[in-house]
């Protein structure tokens, strides 16, 4: 049981990956409905818990959404919610780990894809950000 809320994560973010990928909009009742799903058994399994991964919630999403006053809304409502639901499913130690490999995976591939000189970056005003968030919480969950 303790492995649900984990792959209601993998699953929920494979989908919402691929709407950001394609279309840079996260489908929000998925990512709503699967952080309510985690949070009610998170809540069942242990409270206390609960409450430190609530904290970590509050916590990333308050960074991000700085982030966004500061970059003057380059950084979308969706990547800041789904930040939240990474940081309730990595608990508050590891949502900052997650948040800097999500970081250090996006300026890999983009540094990789500017060497090769991939045209899809030129092409993109918007990069979605999604997916490097899903790779780092899963990267920090499986080896952290």
């Amino acid at each position: 049981m303790a492995y649900i809320p984990l792959i209601i994560f993998i699953i929920s973010s494979l989908i919402i990956c691929i709407f950001d990928i394609k279309s840079l909009h996260l489908p929000l009742l998925v990512l709503y409905v699967s952080f309510i799903t985690s949070s009610v058994f998170f809540i069942l399994n242990d409270f206390e818990d609960f409450l430190l991964r609530i904290a970590a919630a509050a916590s990333l999403f308050a960074l991000f959404f700085f982030c966004r006053l500061i970059t003057r809304g380059k950084l979308g409502w969706g990547d800041i919610q789904y930040s939240a639901f990474c940081a309730l499913l990595t608990g508050l130690p590891l949502a900052f780990a997650a948040v800097l490999a999500s970081c250090l995976l996006a300026a890999l591939f983009f540094l990789i894809a500017k060497f090769i000189k991939r045209p899809i970056l030129q092409s993109k005003k918007k990069i979605p950000f999604t997916p490097f968030m899903f790779l780092g919480s899963i990267f920090v969950i499986f080896l952290l």
